[in-house]
């Protein structure tokens, strides 16, 4: 970078853009710890401000009454403005309220309406109220042209926010000082060294742009070659900010640096005294390196004053350890940092924060312990991969000592991370059970084989009788409690279409659904109530299928009062897709839509990424439904099925509504190959149901990019699937896309078996039915969107029975306006007259 180039990364935009409020505010303060470039950055700015006087002052320490102070302020003014600087001479020390406001009334009036900036830089040496009177009273002055601008290291003892709110000030930042990763490498060209972005980010991550530490750490870079904090910038911090404290507030912090952040109620209770809020409101009012977060109301510390307090504290322990001296305050082992600070997130109902630090502390046995307390489903399934790696970083003669949160973990892992590995899993417990069998109580071995009969279910999963085997089983041994499953289990797996995961065998879905509603109640009492309305929904989704709309309404209700007793959201979901799906079949479309808006306020209110994904699915295959891109959210349309938090039982309904997506966008080059996907998802488990829909869908991609004797072969297998058990409705959501096909096929039909037959005109015709609602409902909301509002009034007022001159005066228009209006309605609707418009306005709802 040449010396012209540099000027221009010196007046950073964002930078020169906040310090153009010194214009239009009374009053800007610029706070910003040492080493932040305020100055610089400042003189930069004056560069180009010529259009207004400057007086430029630099705050030297002064006498502790801040009379020597003042006479150097007076002294400077006098030096650009004479006279101003003589009167002022002449007044009293401005250390009242009166005298602040003669000294303001004196400088308003000896400008004589000339545009001027003050610049006080250096100001955190003025800690007199008498300077911030004076000040208090210039920027609040009527029709003053004085613009004051302030530099502090610290916070200045100004009412700020008052004078913001009314309008008087502006403040800047150090954030708004930091410099940014493009400017970190541009900085470093200008040294003649050429960094990498991703050591450019290395660089802002540890000094998070503060001017000072960049240039330090550069310095030493050209030398070693490593890019990392320095004792020059230790002794930088040392000599700026360590002597603001007292020793008890150097001691605290030194602890505190532990953590990532904190509030009092944590310092509490890690130091062991009590902390108040005016305390560590303090530690940021003295330091612009700790910051405070309104949103989680925790303060932050800066990276380096934070390595310097740890490498501060790891000198006292040295001290201790080696007897070098004594200390007035206790110093905790770092251990005992992070088991109160874990111990304080764990009663905070943070668990995993507080798993964190107590990782940290090593206390392995506090872990599991409060891992069997806290409620773990909601836990497993927020955060999986953070679970996943806490156990795997307790050693295994731990995890023996604390059986029941060992089995919780097994169970998380078998249905969450991978059905295959519960085999050595459950064998190890078993094992250790053994070891122990001769000291443990005969009871807790059967409760513990109860728990492991529960796991094995979890394991069978899809495999309705094993399931069956087991659960009864463990009910028995467990004397219908568990202690590992509770009612926060997800038991849809985040499937928005229960059946969809149980139905494996053709043909014999009826004595699946028979066999998994016979043994739901056993799970359901086991887990306190988990899972409460899946046997009815169950019911519905088995009638809807089947084209059974009425015993299928009447069942998904019952789910959905039943579930919502117990507030179980993924059966809710299951329930309100269901019934959103059969007001599609109904061509209600508006009532589906209202369905799946309201279900997606109340879900987006939880903290559980597999129930959103789930209602993402529902939402999405109703928007596909209707064409409607509004409800169908962008991941679906990205096609990022791998990143879908929804469990490996349910994923088959995210590739299906990924399919229809693709459907819906005529991609059929897309849709093939992701049919080629789907077979191989849905082969795991069998799904059926998922088969029917990907043979469907691969034969309208086929028949649009091949021919129809290509694409006869994935319709007649999805047929053959759907004839075993009679399902006619996954056709029907196909509509148009299907008929010519199915019409071909039932044409050309050799097999000459009349139940088959049959079957084949009950899905066309339930085909033509679903097409014929919808199309019906979608052309009344195209013909209504073409209504203007007066139309729409006027013919609201006709399907009343109003007359035109009745109807004119409510509108307060001209009758011949209203005979115009109908006149356009008539064409729109494509209705002959008054009397068919009333019926067509009742057909559309407008009443």
């Amino acid at each position: 970078m040449n010396d012209t180039e540099q000027p221009n990364l010196l007046k950073r935009r964002r930078l020169q853009a906040s310090l153009q409020a010194t214009h239009d505010k009374p009053l800007v303060v610029a706070i910003a710890a040492i080493g932040y470039g305020k100055t610089t950055a400042v003189q930069e700015f004056l560069k180009d401000d010529r259009n207004r006087e400057t007086v430029y002052l630099r705050m030297t320490r002064a006498s502790s009454d801040g009379r020597h102070a003042w006479k150097e302020v007076v002294k400077q003014i006098g030096s650009q403005f004479p006279v101003l600087g003589s009167k002022l001479a002449q007044c009293e020390y401005p250390e009242t309220v009166l005298q602040a406001e003669a000294c303001a009334e004196l400088i308003t009036a000896s400008l004589q309406g000339k545009e001027v900036l003050l610049v006080l830089d250096d100001y955190h040496n003025v800690q007199f109220d008498a300077f911030n009177h004076l000040i208090e009273h210039l920027v609040q002055y009527p029709n003053t042209t004085l613009h004051i601008l302030l530099l502090s290291r610290e916070n200045v003892s100004l009412p700020l926010d008052e004078l913001m709110l009314k309008g008087y000030c502006s403040t800047i930042y150090p954030e708004t000082f930091q410099f940014s990763v493009e400017e970190i490498l541009g900085f470093a060209s200008i040294l003649n060294i050429i960094l990498t972005k991703e050591q450019g980010k290395t660089l802002w991550n540890l000094s998070k742009g503060w001017i000072a530490a960049i240039k330090l750490i550069l310095q030493q870079y050209q030398g070693n070659g490593r890019l990392e904090v320095n004792d020059a910038l230790y002794r930088l911090i040392e000599q700026s900010e360590v002597s603001k404290y007292s020793p008890s507030q150097f001691w605290l912090l030194k602890l505190l640096s532990h953590v990532d952040g904190y509030n009092a109620s944590l310092a509490s209770q890690i130091c062991g005294y009590p902390i108040t809020d005016y305390m560590t409101e303090q530690f940021e009012y003295e330091s612009s390196f700790i910051s405070h977060d309104q949103h989680t109301n925790f303060y932050h510390m800066h990276p380096i004053l934070r390595a310097y307090l740890r490498h501060a504290y790891q000198k006292d322990l040295h001290a201790i350890q080696y007897k070098l001296g004594e200390s007035d305050h206790p110093i905790l082992s770092l251990a005992e940092i992070y088991r109160r600070a874990g111990s304080w997130y764990l009663g905070k109902q943070l668990p995993v924060e507080g798993f964190s630090y107590l990782l940290e502390a090593k206390d392995f046995d506090t872990i599991m312990e409060e891992f069997g307390k806290t409620s773990r489903n909601r836990l497993l399934d927020a955060r999986p991969e953070f679970i996943v790696s806490l156990f795997n970083a307790i050693p295994r003669e731990i995890q023996k000592r604390h059986f029941y949160a060992w089995l919780a973990y097994i169970g998380f892992y078998t249905t969450n991370i991978d059905q295959s590995a519960s085999k050595t899993l459950l064998a190890d417990i078993r094992a250790a059970l053994h070891e122990e069998e001769k000291r443990l109580d005969a009871k807790f071995i059967q409760a513990v084989e109860g728990e492991i009969t529960l796991i094995e279910a979890y394991a069978v999963f899809n495999d309705a009788n094993r399931m069956d085997q087991c659960l009864r089983t463990a009910h028995t041994l467990l004397g219908g409690k568990s202690k590992i499953a509770d009612m926060d289990k997800i038991i849809s797996f985040g499937s928005p279409h229960g059946l969809y995961l149980y139905y494996r065998d053709k043909g014999k879905l009826i004595e699946t659904l028979k066999t998994i509603t016979g043994m739901f109640p056993f799970y359901s009492e086991l887990a306190g109530g988990c899972g409460k309305g899946y046997d009815d929904l169950l019911f519905a989704e088995y009638a809807m299928e089947r084209g059974e709309f009425e015993k299928a309404q009447l069942f998904a209700l019952r789910s959905f009062y039943k579930a919502s007793s117990l507030e179980q959201y993924d059966v809710i979901i299951c329930a309100q897709f269901c019934l959103a799906r059969l007001k599609l079949a109904e061509g209600e479309i508006s009532e589906a839509v209202s369905i799946m808006n309201l279900l997606g306020q109340k879900i987006a209110s939880f903290e559980s990424p597999i129930l959103q994904a789930s209602f993402d699915v529902s939402s999405a295959y109703i928007g596909c439904q209707i064409k409607e891109m509004g409800q169908i959210q962008k991941w679906v349309q990205n096609l990022e099925i791998e990143n879908c938090p929804i469990l490996y039982h349910g994923k088959g309904l995210v590739y299906i509504v990924c399919a229809k997506y693709l459907l819906m966008q005529k991609e059929y080059i897309r849709l093939e190959v992701l049919c080629e996907q789907m077979v191989e998802s849905f082969a795991r488990f069998n799904n059926q149901l998922g088969y029917v829909h990907t043979y469907i869908l691969d034969a309208i991609a086929k028949y649009h990019l091949y021919n129809i004797a290509v694409s006869e072969i994935p319709m007649l297998q999805a047929l053959e699937i759907g004839f075993a058990d009679q399902l006619v409705f996954p056709f029907a959501e196909y509509g148009t896309d299907i008929m010519d096909l199915l019409m071909e096929i039932k044409k050309r039909d050799t097999r000459k078996d009349p139940a088959f037959a049959s079957y084949l005109d009950s899905v066309i015709a339930q085909v033509i039915e679903y097409f014929t609602s919808l199309k019906d409902s979608i052309d009344d909301t195209e013909i209504l969107s073409t209504l203007s509002s007066r139309e729409l009034e006027v013919l609201r007022l006709v399907a009343q029975g109003k007359t035109n001159q009745s109807i004119a005066s409510s509108l307060f228009v001209a009758e011949v306006t209203v005979r115009k209006h109908l006149t356009s309605l008539y064409k729109k609707l494509n209705v002959g007259g008054r009397a068919e418009a009333v019926r067509r306005a009742m057909e559309l709802g407008v009443s």
